[in-house]
């Protein structure tokens, strides 16, 4: 094989890799607007030209509000970046859980940027699949630590 084929066979792995990465992140997150705005969410969707996006004030890294007073976090840039390529028009406001949760139940909201599934939100509001997973363990400060797996799907 001569040293320009080598390159580019190089090359092609090596941008295989990169979009391996992140395509599916790309894909997950996609599907997770998509459904957001197709079921339940998409109700309140399609009385207004943007999508309404309720984001926590007080949960790092995940959401929270920056020195400026705009929502920041992992999961608000997860959904600015889905929404840029989607050609999506968002408009963010901020609040507490509470405020965030019966907004999005009222139909006054389209989006919250991240919220843990149970059977009793899923009755209120149609969720999406999950762009991340998250496992808790609590301690009351002892030397044991005891660990109960709970599923979240029951």
């Amino acid at each position: 094989m001569d040293t320009k084929a080598t390159a580019a066979s190089s090359q092609r792995r090596s941008n295989r890799s990169r979009l391996s990465a992140v395509s599916p992140l790309l894909v997950l997150t996609a599907v997770m607007f998509f459904l957001a705005r197709s079921l339940g969410a998409g109700r309140a969707a399609a009385a207004s030209a943007k999508v309404r996006v309720g984001s926590e004030v007080d949960f790092p890294p995940c959401a929270l509000v920056d020195e400026g007073g705009q929502p920041a976090g992992f999961s608000v840039d997860l959904i600015k970046a889905v929404a840029g390529i989607m050609g999506l028009p968002i408009e963010f406001t901020t609040g507490s859980w509470d405020t965030v949760w019966n907004g999005l139940v009222d139909g006054r909201l389209d989006l919250p940027p991240i919220v843990a599934k149970s059977p009793e939100r899923h009755r209120l509001a149609d969720l999406s699949v999950p762009h991340t997973e998250t496992f808790d363990a609590f301690s009351d400060g002892g030397t044991e630590l005891a660990v109960t797996v709970v599923d979240p799907n029951k």
